[in-house]
């Protein structure tokens, strides 16, 4: 996988692709936010310096039968410019916009479907534990 399959086929921009491991029936992808990313997520300035970081699982279509992750290495930074300490904005997560497509996708699937029914396919979307 590159990072332009990573962009096409899961739609992850901001990424850098560095490797892959197969472990216990699924694929993990690892990557990092490319540089042009990397800046203050309160101010948006770049004159910023790397403060250690974390990784972030997150989970990805199916390939098949695969289950797909993508674990992302956030860095955290301290603003040159308005001295805050945070982590960096992860390019491809939309926030509250995501959380209301959700909830819209919720309310359309009770309307059609029985609650059990909705439970199970949200189940499968979701990865019940």
């Amino acid at each position: 996988m590159s990072t332009s399959q990573l962009y096409h086929n899961q739609d992850l921009k901001g990424v850098k692709y560095l490797r892959t491991e197969y472990a216990s029936g699924k694929t993990i992808y690892y990557g990092v936010i490319s540089a042009s990313y990397i800046k203050c997520s309160k101010c948006r300035s770049r004159n910023v310096v790397r403060s250690g970081g974390v990784f972030r699982t997150f989970k990805l279509l199916p390939t098949g039968n695969r289950h797909n992750q993508f674990r992302l290495f956030i860095p955290r930074v301290v603003c040159m410019k308005c001295g805050c300490i945070r982590q960096v904005r992860v390019p491809f997560v939309e926030g509250r916009k995501a959380i209301k497509v959700s909830c819209s996708i919720c309310i359309l699937l009770v309307l059609v479907y029985s609650f059990e029914i909705c439970c199970r396919i949200l189940r499968s979307f979701v990865g019940h534990r």
